[in-house]
C-alpha cells in the first residue's frame, strides 16, 4: 500500500469525516466535529505522539528518508503500530478511543466506522439517561474502548467457532487454520 488511506487528508478520511459531520449536525449538534465528539484518551495521544517524534527520528537517521511526504508518510504508518507494538504484555488492553482511531480500525469501509459510532452513541444516551444531565456533547473514551471490545470479542467469537457453519465451501480444517492464522497476528500484535 503506497498511500494511506485512513488519514485525515486520504480520499477515505475526508469521506468518513464528511458523513460522521453530516450525522452529528442531524443529532443537533452546532458546529460538529468528529475529532471533538470522539475525543482520544489523553495518556494514550501522549503516548502516540512520543512514538512519532521517535518514528520520525528512525525515518531520518535509520532509513534516510529525507522528503517531508516520505517521512510524513513513514511516521503515518508506524508511529501507532509502535504504541501497540511498545506496551508490556502485563499492561491493560490500550483506550480504543478518538476519531482517527476509529477510522484506523474501519480499514477504509465506511460501514465499519459506523456501526461502532452508532453503538457508542446508544450506550452514552443509555448512560446518560441514568446521569440525566441533559445533552450529549461527546462519546466518552470509556464508552468508545468498551464498544469497540465487545465488538472485537464478537468476531474474535464467530472466528474461533468456525467459518465452515458461515461460509460456503469453507471446510472445518480451513476454518481452523484461519483462526490459527489470525490468532498468531494477534499475538504477533
Amino acid at each position: 500500500m503506497e498511500q494511506p488511506y485512513q488519514n485525515q487528508f486520504s480520499r477515505f478520511g475526508k469521506l468518513a469525516r464528511e458523513i460522521v459531520t453530516r450525522r452529528l449536525s442531524k443529532l443537533g449538534i452546532e458546529k460538529p466535529k468528529p475529532e471533538n465528539f470522539f475525543p482520544e484518551n489523553p495518556k494514550m495521544r501522549k503516548e502516540i505522539d512520543a512514538c512519532k517524534d521517535r518514528a520520525e527520528r528512525e525515518a531520518k537517521e535509520t532509513l534516510g528518508l529525507s522528503g517531508t511526504k516520505q517521512v510524513n508518510d513513514y511516521v503515518y504508518k508506524t508511529a501507532r503500530a509502535m504504541y501497540f507494538r511498545g506496551r508490556s504484555p502485563q499492561s491493560n488492553r490500550p483506550p480504543y478511543a478518538g476519531f482517527d482511531t476509529l477510522v484506523h480500525l474501519s480499514t477504509g469501509v465506511i460501514r465499519y466506522l459506523l456501526e461502532p459510532c452508532y453503538r457508542m452513541y446508544e450506550r452514552e444516551i443509555s448512560e446518560e439517561s441514568r446521569r440525566s444531565t441533559g445533552t450529549i456533547d461527546h462519546i466518552s473514551s470509556a464508552i468508545q474502548t468498551s464498544v469497540i471490545l465487545e465488538m472485537s470479542r464478537k468476531w474474535w467469537d464467530k472466528l474461533r467457532n468456525g467459518l465452515d457453519d458461515t461460509i460456503k465451501g469453507c471446510s472445518r480444517e480451513q476454518a481452523e487454520q484461519l483462526y490459527n492464522l489470525f490468532n498468531q497476528l494477534a499475538v504477533l500484535f
